[in-house]
């Protein structure tokens, strides 16, 4: 059975959907049998024209600005018609309805900017998508990602720095494969040595 989850990262100039803009996404398909790095993936930046957003946006995304001035990346309605046609071709390819959204904050965040921008196709998506960042839940609240994708980053070979999409989005995916397989989702909901049997099985026959 092929897998139906995508990891999506995005980056933008704050944090309002409202008035803040997308400069750049990254999607990698769950390719079971193959490491992160080796999964198909949609790769691109934007050019929202003139730009509205906070410093500290601004300045964590310099290196996306920079290139920005050069005039060479697409625009809004381009970029997303590119993603959209990318998502197309895998639910023909791998004939799968909708696909799951993986994310550090996908629904609280990265969704609330996708469904402003033209052309995305919100029925190529389930409306149930695993939120990374509530796996770093304790009573105490929520701590530890930066350090815990850094680590895990380093420990799958993830090429990229923090706050890139495409490196973001990878992690992202690493760290759901790795919750997949461990104690705790066996535990759950029984599934843990069901995946792993399947991941090994995977990787028999490619």
């Amino acid at each position: 059975m092929n897998s139906p989850y995508i990891s999506i990262d995005i980056e933008t100039t704050g944090t309002d959907p409202e008035r803040h803009q997308i400069l750049e996404i990254a999607a990698v398909y769950n390719q079971q049998g193959v490491d992160v790095m080796s999964c198909p993936h949609f790769h691109i930046a934007m050019d929202p024209g003139e730009i509205v957003g906070t410093a500290y946006a601004l300045n964590m995304n310099a290196r996306i600005i920079k290139h920005l001035a050069i005039g060479k990346e697409r625009n809004p309605t381009s970029a997303m018609m590119l993603l959209m046609n990318w998502v197309r071709h895998l639910r023909k390819q791998l004939d799968i309805e909708q696909f799951h959204l993986i994310g550090k904050n996908v629904g609280a965040f990265d969704l609330q900017f996708l469904k402003r921008m033209p052309g995305w196709e919100e029925g190529y998506f389930s409306y149930r998508h695993m939120e990374i960042g509530s796996l770093f839940s304790t009573p105490e609240g929520i701590s530890g990602q930066s350090e815990l994708f850094d680590a895990l980053a380093a420990d799958a070979e993830i090429e990229g720095s923090p706050h890139e999409a495409l490196y973001d989005a990878r992690v992202s995916l690493e760290l759901a494969r790795r919750f997949w397989r461990n104690s705790l989702w066996e535990a759950l909901f029984g599934t843990g040595e069901a995946y792993r049997q399947t991941t090994e099985k995977s990787e028999e026959t490619t």
